[in-house]
């Protein structure tokens, strides 16, 4: 066994990292599953009583979409089917559903048997919509609803000491069933100081729920990670119309699937996850990353969140050689680059000039964290591009982003970019296995066990 062999240094450390994860998510858990079966902590993390009337106040106006409404509904519980009380699990099997394509992979990931009376009732209720995007959110809805009735039964104890509070699934279909889609995109929540923001509703009323819940034990970090993207986002819409919620919920997506390859410490993983879901969450909402999520997250996921959030006086890269100090915040962002990059049927400047250059710098810094060089050193050394080529891009990063990309290549020409964004994710398919990459290959194979 040859022990200074980087590679079997890393494993061994990775190996160790993750038996103590595994130990700290195993006590976690039978600690919940002791203390709920005794009856003596909440099955909600925000009592019944003020989540759903919140809910029936704000969907008939579109200030959250229905999907999104049986999403947190679902995060809110203590127990589920396929996780049972271990959140680090429960947010793995939530990002898929949530990401699923089709109903035929929202059956597969749920374990719905093809003949069961759960896929008739799930088809019946999907189907009822002719429209493709419709019916597989009511599909997802079907599915957070189900887990959701089984999840509150709660125990005999529980229910004498009044801690065990049910939602049925037929009273979060009709729950959802109040959603009307908002007359006006530009829907803004105005808050005591006149603060515009985007959530579901103001934060001087779910934060202090969430810090209080916290601190009796009934909210775990994991959802106050889902709850929060959920409420923060709310209102928000991406360009296409659709949620913005979608594409926080991707990034931390990607983070589960390929956050390994990067982090050796599975907990990182799991953090790193949690900070996909807000690493946009100060941008239009009115929350403070100072101070608004501290008792509520990991201090080094906090840490990691205000890493990834752009600050007004920085351009783009010296925003960028900021985030690449934070290790989380780095494999956040090139994730967030990847997700931002695949949809380039028509290309803006960004995706065609400054995101190939980006993510070679990130993934370069997250490879060496020791190496504190800058975006414009770092072009130079790869030759990626003339310096000259470097200034231009770097208008485009900033003032001249709004700008067609027609411009960018008239002003800019070719650059030398020998690997794209999408070559340093593998396919969904091998990185279940192992990631074809080869910087990934060197430094692991695909592990279960550390992904969250």
């Amino acid at each position: 066994m040859n022990w200074g062999d980087g590679n079997l240094a890393r494993e061994l450390k990775r190996a160790a990292n993750s038996a103590g994860f595994s130990l700290d998510r195993l006590l976690f858990t039978f600690n919940r599953a002791v203390l709920s079966t005794l009856g003596s902590i909440s099955n909600l993390a925000i009592p019944r009583e003020i989540i759903i009337p919140k809910l029936q106040e704000i969907l008939p106006h579109g200030e959250i979409t229905a999907m999104n409404a049986a999403a947190l509904l679902c995060a809110n519980a203590l127990r589920h089917k396929h996780s049972r009380y271990d959140p680090v699990l429960f947010l793995n099997n939530f990002l898929k559903l949530y990401n699923a394509r089709t109903i035929e992979e929202v059956c597969k990931i749920e374990g719905i048997d093809e003949k069961s009376i759960d896929r008739k009732n799930l088809r019946r209720y999907a189907l009822q919509s002719n429209n493709r995007y419709e019916s597989l959110a009511r599909a997802k809805i079907w599915c957070w609803a189900k887990d959701l009735g089984d999840a509150t039964r709660g125990t005999v104890a529980g229910r004498a000491w009044g801690n065990h509070q049910a939602i049925s699934i037929d009273e979060v279909i009709g729950l959802v069933a109040l959603y009307k889609k908002p007359q006006k995109d530009d829907d803004v929540l105005i808050e005591g100081a006149g603060e515009r923001t985007y959530s579901a509703f103001p934060k001087n009323e779910f934060l202090p729920i969430l810090r209080e819940q916290r601190k009796n034990g009934h909210l775990s970090e994991t959802q106050a990670g889902i709850i929060l993207c959920l409420i923060l986002h709310s209102r928000e819409l991406r360009r296409d119309k659709s949620s913005y919620v979608t594409h926080p919920m991707a990034v931390a997506d990607l983070v589960r699937k390929y956050g390994g390859h990067y982090l050796t410490d599975p907990d990182d993983v799991w953090k790193a996850t949690l900070v996909a879901l807000l690493h946009d969450g100060g941008e239009k909402s009115n929350i403070n990353l100072e101070k608004d999520l501290n008792d509520l997250l990991p201090a080094k996921v906090i840490e990691a969140i205000q890493a990834i959030h752009k600050r007004d006086n920085e351009t783009y890269f010296e925003y960028l050689e900021r985030c690449a100090n934070n290790p989380l915040a780095a494999v956040v962002k090139l994730c967030d680059m990847h997700h931002n990059s695949l949809d380039n049927f028509k290309p803006s400047s960004k995706q065609e000039y400054v995101y190939p250059i980006s993510a070679l710098y990130m993934e370069y810094r997250i490879e060496n964290p020791d190496t504190k060089i800058s975006v414009k050193d770092f072009v130079v050394q790869q030759g990626l591009c003339s310096l000259e080529q470097f200034a231009v891009i770097t208008d485009f990063a900033g003032d001249r982003r709004k700008e067609p990309v027609e411009n960018a290549r008239k002003d800019i020409g070719k650059i030398n970019i020998g690997r794209t964004i999408k070559d340093m994710f593998a396919s969904e398919a091998n990185s279940e296995k192992q990631s074809s990459t080869p910087n990934a290959n060197a430094r692991r194979k695909e592990d279960a066990a550390l992904q969250p």
